[in-house]
């Protein structure tokens, strides 16, 4: 049986740390249930639509669990689409698709690969 572990809406950022404090016990919690991945449904990020360091943070921080994990973009991480002042864009898209890969997903394999793989 596969062991999956679905989080969202971490909203971490390294220079605004309002919520910092919630991923160590986070962590700690998913590395004790010893999954067999992790799905992050969007929100890694509390900036990540304009500040590339929040992506880059959250991307090591969830390799730091050494857990294979799929993550899909939320309005914190790429923008809204149709926003006025952060829409979604190729650029944010990009920076996205730098440090997690795709931004969708459309299936998993019984072994774990993806049709559109991210890091896993």
């Amino acid at each position: 049986m596969l062991r999956v572990i679905q989080i969202s809406d971490t909203h971490l950022s390294r220079q605004k740390r309002h919520f910092a404090g919630n991923w160590p016990p986070l962590a700690a919690w998913i590395s004790a249930k010893r999954p067999d991945l992790v799905i992050h449904t969007g929100d890694l990020t509390v900036d990540g639509a304009d500040t590339e360091d929040d992506l880059v943070h959250c991307a090591g921080l969830l390799g730091d669990l050494g857990i294979p994990f799929r993550a899909v973009p939320g309005n914190h991480d790429v923008g809204d689409a149709g926003h006025q002042q952060q829409p979604v864009d190729g650029a944010r898209l990009a920076r996205w698709q730098r440090h997690f890969g795709p931004d969708r997903w459309s299936r998993i394999s019984r072994a774990g690969a993806s049709s559109a793989s991210t890091r896993c």
